[in-house]
């Protein structure tokens, strides 16, 4: 269940970039120590075999007030919703609960004391504040509202769940500016609050965003508070401007390590896409540890790594002609290569910073895309 999260053995580079790795140990005994990307619905346990052990089990929780209070007081249909929702829960690995409210209103006293119960449920492990998201709700009122949100929700979780040195996870909301942080953080002042999330709604690691991550870890640099965690919320992977017609693409998801992020979560949001008729480059990008970039699959090499994959992870025979396949390639099996193939690029990087190996980390230093340099 929810309980007190440790952060400890910090590791740092920073000549020239902002690359952290720490070691995050929930209850349990749970414990993640190398920079990862999540674990997500397309994941399967082949897959996980050597890397769920330090990589975060996402399950993104996106509400509805309405559904919210629906699936309140039914335990049966809360079960059923949460599970579809995420996978392993029951595996052993350390499952956060990552939850969306869209609202245009206030809440009341019951939404969050079932939000605080939901949030305190058995398979979830580290308690982190749910975001906001309003269509109808501009300005600085979004602010107060959420402000108000997150002083009523600390004060539930301290009467409803009885830890008493119980330390959250900040979130900060995609429509939270730079200039608010310090105030946000201030809610927290209370409570323990190094785990950072950071929602970027779809949006690229080196968008708008990346001000907030540098403000956030101005607010801890002047705290000489070194123990910390920054967990990437809905990141694109790669630029928007090229989507699937450039080659290649920056692997902007790998590169948030630049920004001090320990681990990014998946893309939720549904992007808008080119309808593709049924080939190659319809089943998405392929993440290539080569060049730190994201290649359309219809790339002879790309291509060719991928048939080889599938054959010795699966036990299936592609043709490099598409239309010949009998078993077709799927979006899905290019999403669990991309997973493995990052995280054992990131496990790489963990180890080449935990042990300072310089030549490693300038090689990665100098892949690095401009945008993401004037970022930091």
């Amino acid at each position: 269940m929810v309980s007190k999260y440790d952060i400890t053995d910090v590791s740092m580079y920073s000549e020239g970039t902002h690359m952290k790795n720490v070691s995050l140990k929930s209850g349990r005994g749970k414990k993640i120590d190398a920079i990862s990307k999540s674990i997500e619905r397309t994941t399967d346990l082949k897959t996980l075999s050597d890397f769920g052990t330090y990589a975060i089990n996402e399950c993104y929780i996106d509400l509805t007030l309405d559904k919210l209070r629906e699936i309140d007081g039914d335990k049966d249909l809360q079960e059923r919703y949460i599970l579809n929702r995420a996978k392993f829960l029951e595996k052993g690995y350390t499952n956060i609960f990552i939850v969306k409210l869209r609202t245009d209103s206030r809440l009341d006293e019951l939404d969050y004391e079932y939000l605080t119960s939901l949030l305190g449920w058995t398979m979830n492990d580290i308690y982190v504040m749910p975001t906001l998201e309003f269509e109808n709700v501009s300005g600085a009122e979004r602010y107060e509202i959420y402000d108000e949100f997150v002083t009523k929700m600390l004060d539930m979780k301290g009467r409803m769940i009885k830890i008493s040195d119980l330390n959250v996870g900040v979130m900060i909301p995609s429509f939270y500016s730079r200039r608010r942080i310090a105030n946000l953080f201030g809610l927290y002042e209370d409570v323990e609050h190094n785990f950072v999330a950071v929602d970027f709604n779809n949006q690229r690691i080196d968008s708008k965003p990346s001000g907030v991550t540098s403000t956030v870890r101005k607010y801890f640099d002047d705290k000489k508070e070194e123990k910390t965690f920054f967990y990437g919320v809905n990141v694109k992977p790669w630029p928007k401007a090229t989507g699937l017609a450039g080659d290649p693409t920056d692997a902007l998801d790998v590169h948030s390590i630049h920004l001090s992020f320990n681990a990014t979560g998946p893309t939720h949001s549904n992007p808008r896409r080119i309808i593709l008729s049924p080939g190659w480059d319809s089943l998405g990008r392929a993440f290539d540890p080569d060049d730190y970039s994201y290649h359309k699959m219809s790339d002879e090499r790309i291509k060719s790594v991928y048939i080889d994959w599938m054959e010795s992870n699966y036990r299936i025979e592609l043709s490099p002609i598409f239309e010949e396949n009998a078993t077709k390639p799927s979006y899905a099996y290019v999403k669990r290569m991309n997973f493995q193939r990052a995280n054992e690029e990131l496990a790489h990087l963990s180890g080449a910073i935990r042990n300072s190996d310089s030549d490693a980390l300038r090689n990665v230093i100098s892949r690095m895309p401009e945008k993401m340099r004037r970022a930091i």
